[in-house]
């Protein structure tokens, strides 16, 4: 009894996978490229905020942002989130990106806007303590 040409051989047209490779890769890669811009968006918040301390707050939210893409990306590796939810973690890295990307474009384009008022003025202004009402007239 002679084998079947096919027996012992991949079949070419079985599916081996849960979702594409080239999903699969297409979100590693725009993975990577959000981790890249994020890494300069900490890098560029960290030199401008030797001018105005409050951009360390940026820092921390990018950070903070990227610890829990890094959470979600280990819980997908491990199987803990389904195969097939490589969009939600394209999804994350886009709101990740545009957050790098918004924290950048306002730290170069931080606008300090002068007050019209003096609250503490360079010397003192006498006033006398009881001041004089002139009548009209």
């Amino acid at each position: 009894m002679a084998a079947a040409p096919s027996e012992g051989l991949t079949n070419p047209e079985a599916i081996y996978y849960d979702v594409d490779p080239k999903q699969v890769f297409a979100v590693r890669l725009f993975g990577a490229v959000t981790g890249v811009n994020v890494l300069l968006g900490i890098i560029f918040v960290l030199v401008k905020a030797h001018d105005n301390p409050h951009f360390y707050l940026l820092v921390v939210n990018l950070a903070l942002s990227s610890l829990i893409a890094i959470m979600l990306a280990w819980w997908y590796r491990r199987g803990q989130l389904s195969a097939d939810k490589h969009w939600y973690m394209a999804l994350v890295c886009a709101v990740i990106l545009l957050q790098a990307i918004t924290a950048d474009l306002y730290v170069f384009n931080h606008v300090v806007v002068a007050s019209k008022h003096n609250v503490f003025p360079a010397s003192n202004v006498s006033t006398s303590t009881a001041p004089t009402i002139k009548p009209p007239g």
